[in-house]
C-alpha cells in the first residue's frame, strides 16, 4: 500500500477471490502476515540484484510457507555450475534464534529478522527455533556464469517426502538440473 508507514500495523479485509499487494520501497522481510482463513501469500522483488554487488537484477518471486511449517534443521546443496556459493536467507520466527552453519553459530535473531551469508559448497543449517530458509542465485556478473537471480524456499528436514514428481521444460533450454537431499 503506497504511503503506508513502514512497521506500523494494519488491516485489510478481503473478500473470497480478492487480492492485495503490498508495494514498498524497503525490503519487506520479516513482516508478519496473520489471517483468520487460508490465505497464499508470494514475496516477490521486481528487480533485485543478487548479491547486491550484481550488475544486473531480474524479478524474483515465491510462495511464502506458513510460520507452522518452517524448521529447525536444513542441508543445502550449491546450485549446478556455479561457483564462489550461493547467497542464502535465514529468518526466524522468534525471538533469542541462534542459527548455525556446519556447526557454527553465525547469528541471534530476533523474530522477523534475518541473518544473509554466501554458503560456498554443501552445509548444514541449524537453528534453535523455527526458521525459513531461503536459498538465491547469484547474478551472472558474481561468477562469470550465465545465469539469472532467483530464489527458492529449502525445505527442512521436518517437511521431507518419500516421493517428489519433477518436471522440467520440453523445449527452449538445453541443460536442467536437480538439487536433490537424501537423509
Amino acid at each position: 500500500m503506497p504511503g503506508h508507514p513502514a512497521g506500523v500495523p494494519f488491516d485489510v479485509q478481503l473478500d473470497m477471490g480478492e487480492a492485495y499487494q503490498l508495494l514498498a520501497e524497503e525490503d519487506l522481510t520479516g513482516t508478519r502476515i496473520v489471517a483468520n482463513r487460508p490465505v497464499a501469500a508470494f514475496g516477490a522483488h521486481q528487480c533485485a540484484n543478487v548479491p547486491v554487488t550484481a550488475v544486473a537484477c531480474d524479478h524474483l518471486v515465491e510462495q511464502l510457507t506458513p510460520v507452522d511449517t518452517w524448521g529447525r534443521s536444513f542441508a543445502t546443496m550449491p546450485l549446478a555450475t556455479r561457483t564462489g556459493g550461493d547467497t542464502f536467507r535465514i529468518l526466524a520466527s522468534e525471538d533469542g534464534t541462534v542459527v548455525k552453519i556446519d556447526g557454527v553459530a553465525v547469528a541471534t535473531l530476533g523474530a522477523g529478522k534475518f541473518h544473509e551469508q554466501l554458503i560456498d559448497g554443501a552445509a548444514s543449517v541449524e537453528a534453535s527455533k523455527p526458521v525459513l530458509v531461503v536459498q538465491y542465485s547469484n547474478g551472472s556478473s558474481f561468477d562469470n556464469t550465465t545465469s539469472d537471480p532467483f530464489m527458492t524456499i529449502v525445505p527442512p528436514y521436518e517437511q521431507f517426502q518419500s516421493s517428489y514428481t519433477v518436471s522440467t521444460p520440453d523445449h527452449g533450454f538445453s541443460a536442467n538440473f536437480l538439487n536433490l537431499v537424501v537423509p
